[in-house]
């Protein structure tokens, strides 16, 4: 019956490394279940890959591929004659307007690190440090601000997609630390294990499942394809969630859950097996 589900939820990890296809993660939800939707359809245009840090500072190759994103959802919900309903993205929705932002502000008060998000005048300065570095022959693995470049592509989906969807702000380590298994980064075996374990537990799913599903839907590498998917759980609960910072505009959003139900890193490694 759910396959003929006509809401679809979207999550997307935000990367906009060259050539890299974008983590897009397209569930549909039967009670507390979610359902991956594998993408290789015929039909389907190629998933939006990425262009690389010095084209982000490019508006028009960053509209662009906003642009190109929004068309591969809508053909999406075309093909599977479905409607989106909420997107959750993983990047900051906007410049910073004075410092840090209120949603960052709140993940740092309950020990949750982020990179914060510079202004419109912060990136002016990013943008002018970029053209030196390239000036002066400097390679470009080693731009100055490379962990925050990627930003631009996120504002650019923002500003595009949520012309037409609820657009939601989340971070996937906040989500983690909801679950109680942030303690070893996924970049680490047993750490992508445990927030494998956790989410899949959340989700209706085992590990091995979940992550055999994943490799089918999502694009990326195991750490790309979790959160990818975490993105797309928070956007099927909405709205019923919590936030960090002050919703609708400054609001980091995160799914509701009851800590004590929550998987503990030594638990959970033992059992899960990384995506």
């Amino acid at each position: 019956m759910f396959m003929n589900s006509s809401k679809l939820f979207v999550g997307i990890d935000v990367a906009f490394a060259k050539n890299k296809k974008l983590p897009i993660c397209v569930v549909r939800k039967k009670g507390e279940k979610l359902f991956p939707v594998a993408l290789e359809m015929e039909g389907l245009p190629p998933i939006p890959r990425g262009s690389g840090n010095v084209a982000s500072l490019q508006p028009a190759l960053v509209s662009k591929f906003a642009r190109d994103v929004g068309n591969y959802i809508c053909a999406v919900e075309t093909l599977l004659e479905a409607v989106v309903e909420v997107i959750a993205i993983d990047a900051p929705a906007d410049y910073s307007l004075t410092g840090r932002r209120e949603g960052e502000r709140a993940l740092n008060a309950s020990g949750i690190r982020c990179f914060a998000t510079p202004t419109a005048a912060g990136f002016k300065n990013i943008r002018e440090k970029v053209k030196s570095h390239l000036e002066e022959g400097g390679a470009e693995n080693r731009l100055p601000h490379g962990h925050q470049l990627w930003m631009l592509a996120g504002f650019a989906l923002f500003r595009k997609l949520q012309v037409r969807y609820r657009c939601l702000e989340v971070f996937p380590q906040a989500i983690v630390h909801r679950l109680g298994v942030a303690d070893v980064h996924k970049f680490k075996k047993e750490g992508l294990a445990a927030q494998l374990g956790a989410v899949a537990m959340a989700t209706g799913w085992t590990p091995g499942e979940l992550s055999d599903r994943l490799k089918k839907c999502v694009p990326g590498a195991g750490h790309d394809r979790l959160d990818a998917y975490m993105c797309a759980w928070v956007a099927s609960e909405y709205p019923n969630l919590d936030v960090y910072g002050k919703a609708p505009d400054d609001a980091i959003w995160v799914p509701k859950v009851i800590k004590e139900n929550s998987l503990t890193l030594s638990s959970c490694h033992v059992r899960c097996t990384a995506v």
